[in-house]
This record gives structure tokens, sequence and C-alpha cells, in this order.
């Protein structure tokens, strides 16, 4: 997520079709069975994230760090935090809204 390109896939059609799309290697099985490690996602990032999409989001630790990447699905982000959860093991996680960098929709997933 720091913008350097890791590996190419093809993309589906419906997202190339999507100005600046981009795909996110899966890591970890925090949202197996939804997603499995090393799945790709593919993400829109115009599309505004609603209740219970699958989203790519990126976040600062602190301000000195480079940001962290997760995939997760989306509860709530309004001016105070960001509320998401993962499947496995259940969890809700929260994020102060000053720490995100980015929300991004996942629009399309699978092997690569």
């Amino acid at each position: 997520m720091n913008g350097n390109v890791l590996f190419h896939a093809f993309a589906p059609p419906n997202v190339v079709a999507i100005e600046n799309a981009y795909g996110v290697r899966v890591s970890g099985e925090s949202m197996k069975p939804r997603y499995l490690d090393g799945e790709v996602v593919f993400v829109d990032p115009s599309r505004t994230p609603r209740r219970d999409d699958y989203v790519v989001v990126q976040v600062m630790e602190d301000e000195h760090s480079e940001p962290w990447a997760y995939v997760k699905q989306f509860v709530r982000h309004n001016n105070r935090e960001l509320v998401l959860t993962q499947h496995n093991p259940p969890k809700e996680m929260v994020f102060d809204h000053a720490r995100v960098v980015s929300v991004h929709v996942v629009v399309m997933a699978g092997m690569a």
C-alpha cells in the first residue's frame, strides 16, 4: 500500500473500466471464509462505502510510521471514528478518524 507495484494481474473487464482501480493481495485469515489468504481483491477508490461493504482501509498506527492496510467489513465512518468488523475470529475494530488515510470499496475478488 506504499505505491510499490508487487505484481501485475489481469483484471476482469468490469474492473478495467474503473478509473484508478487497483488490486491488493490478501494476507492472513481474518476474513475467512469470505476472503482467503493469497486471494486478490480489486478495489474502486471512487465508490463511497456503505454498511456491510467489504473495504480496503489504510490506517496510520502513529504519526511517524507507514500506514497499515486492512481488508475488513465496513460498519461506519464519521468525524470521530472508523468502525470495521472481521470474521475470523469475529471482532469489531475501531480507529480514530484522524488516523484514517483511505477507505476503498472492494468490488471483486479471486485468485490471480
